[in-house]
């Protein structure tokens, strides 16, 4: 387009381009809008990773050095794990195999140098042995994973005789071993390398509730979401948590209010603490969605809509438990909680739903109660009034000041009160 106007010869081409912006400025604005979308996008994506060696001067003679023989001695990148074990040694036929297929499990991870794993599971890992004719010998301290104890007790002698290996990777008093292994430095990439060691190593072998959880499988035989483990272990922290303390505090409220009741011959712990549930239920309310139609208190329910049970009202019911309010630990004496009808007492839920962490709940209520009866009694501050806070679970609202005194009723034991 020629331009209409006087303009000077040397900037003539300067104001034909600003004559075109202005004319197709939509088109050009849509464009615009369109690239700053895309690098945004594309921004998104980016992922800044560091390696150690950037960190350190590169100028430095030492660092030079640490560079040249990196490939051949290993750099700075290295994953040590530690198996421990707390009774007995390692030098059975299940520790010395999980060790085993540990170390396979790292030699599988991305990026690691195959030929710098310390293990006494890894062909890396030798001790001499005098072959036919007097000559020696370098062989792998474990060859596969033991088969019988004539292995094992093998494994055992080499790692003791090994001067490279006892002390170093396998502790002096044969309770621990490390799995140490060393990274390329060209292929560090550590997001995938640290979720590997966890899927190939960590989780390898395991009995506690993590490691099940990982090998857990639903119904098709999928294995379990990142998202549902971590669901799964933060409502076992929450249930182990804050209801048992909750729970505790309520059963020496009840204790308090019936002085001698813990000192009576026929007291049991166990009964008592029911009792607490039944009074104090933590979780005191439940969400459940209805399957089919039904009627319930007269009224007629859809199928597939929300549902919530309050275990505090229905364990309160004077029909089904007499004398409701009082503190009866005889309730769940043998004989009586036999006839308990089904579904009155539900402090954990009930059916497939049942509190995943409802014995190991028992048993921490369980082990800190008589752990302070044997040697308190706890006695409410004077004035105390108990207000009962409702919220996901239910606690004492203002906390529940005690004055501890020795167990058969000797002197205060401490000052000021202690809040339970």
């Amino acid at each position: 387009m020629a331009l209409d106007y006087e303009v000077p010869e040397d900037k003539r081409a300067l104001y034909w381009l600003g004559d075109q912006l202005i004319e197709w400025r939509n088109p050009i604005m849509i464009l615009v809008i369109l690239v700053t979308g895309l690098f945004a996008y594309w921004t998104f994506q980016l992922r800044l990773v560091t390696s150690f060696g950037d960190l350190v001067p590169q100028s430095h003679e030492f660092v030079k050095i640490h560079n040249k023989y990196s490939g051949t001695f290993g750099g700075a990148n290295n994953i040590v794990v530690m198996y421990t074990v707390k009774e007995g040694t390692i030098f059975t036929k299940e520790h010395l195999t999980n060790i085993f297929k540990m170390t396979e499990g790292m030699d599988t991870v991305y990026g690691v140098n195959h030929n710098q794993i310390e293990s006494i599971g890894h062909r890396t890992v030798r001790h001499l042995k005098v072959a036919a004719g007097g000559t020696l010998r370098a062989e792998p301290v474990m060859l596969r994973a033991p088969q019988g104890q004539d292995e094992v007790d093998e494994i055992r002698r080499i790692v003791h005789n090994a001067e490279n290996v006892y002390g170093l990777i396998v502790s002096l008093d044969d309770k621990a071993a490390l799995i140490r292994a060393n990274f390329i430095e060209g292929r560090l990439d550590y997001q995938r390398i640290f979720e590997e060691i966890n899927n190939k190593v960590l989780a390898e072998g395991g009995e506690d509730i993590l490691s099940l959880l990982l090998e857990a499988t639903d119904e098709d035989g999928a294995t379990l979401s990142k998202r549902h483990i971590r669901d799964e272990v933060m409502t076992l922290m929450f249930a182990g948590h804050d209801t048992t303390t909750s729970t505790v505090a309520f059963l020496f409220h009840e204790l308090a209010r019936n002085p001698g009741l813990a000192d009576d011959p026929s007291f049991d712990l166990g009964q008592a603490i029911d009792e607490t549930l039944r009074l104090y239920p933590p979780a005191w309310i439940g969400p459940r969605r209805s399957i089919e139609p039904f009627a319930f208190a007269g009224m007629r329910l859809p199928g597939g809509v929300p549902v919530n049970y309050c275990s505090w009202a229905s364990h309160r019911l004077p029909d089904v438990w007499p004398d409701p309010d009082a503190f009866r630990s005889e309730r769940f004496a043998p004989g009586n909680r036999e006839r308990i009808a089904k579904g009155a007492y539900v402090p954990f839920g009930g059916g497939s739903r049942m509190c995943i962490g409802m014995r190991f709940g028992l048993a921490e209520v369980g082990v800190i109660a008589a752990a302070i009866l044997e040697r308190f009694r706890l006695e409410l501050a004077p004035d105390y009034r108990l207000v009962t806070r409702q919220m996901p679970t239910i606690g004492p609202k203002h906390g529940m000041p005690m004055v501890p005194r020795a167990a058969k009723g000797g002197p205060v034991v401490a000052e000021p009160a202690l809040a339970a």
